[in-house]
């Protein structure tokens, strides 16, 4: 009786994983636009409690050099080769979000070609610790330091 709960259990857990958290797409309103960077305001309404942490990815039409952010961890080693799309991480005090509320930081992204327009931002949330990403794109590589 014990290992037939102990397979429950298992398969539950295989099943919670591969059941994970849906995307959601937030949005990033441009706030300011300087010569060799630019400010975002990034909002995600959430569709599902998190409780455990999140990822997001910030999918921009132009290669960035880096990103200054409040409110989340810019993971500077998750950065695609192209330098296009960039993945942010959750601190201590946004890991648990209640279903509803909003999640609001500013970014600064750093152009790699000063005086050039910011183009276009798609945002990427999803709970938990996989980054998400377009069904069309290819998995974000890491960066050699």
């Amino acid at each position: 009786m014990h290992i037939y709960w102990t397979s429950v259990v298992a398969f539950v857990a295989i099943l919670r994983c591969t059941t994970a958290d849906p995307m959601i797409y937030g949005t990033a309103d441009l706030e300011h636009d300087w010569a060799e960077a630019f400010k975002l305001i990034i909002t995600v309404k959430m569709q599902y409690p998190v409780s455990n942490g999140w990822r997001m990815a910030l999918i921009f039409s132009q290669p960035i050099k880096k990103i200054d952010v409040w409110r989340a961890e810019w993971m500077d080693t998750e950065v695609s080769k192209d330098k296009t799309i960039h993945a942010l991480k959750d601190l201590y005090f946004t890991k648990k979000l209640e279903n509803g509320t909003t999640l609001t930081f500013a970014v600064v992204a750093y152009k790699s070609q000063k005086n050039r327009r910011p183009g276009n931002v798609t945002v990427l949330f999803k709970g938990g610790n996989v980054i998400p990403r377009l069904p069309t794109e290819p998995p974000v590589s890491k960066m050699a330091l």
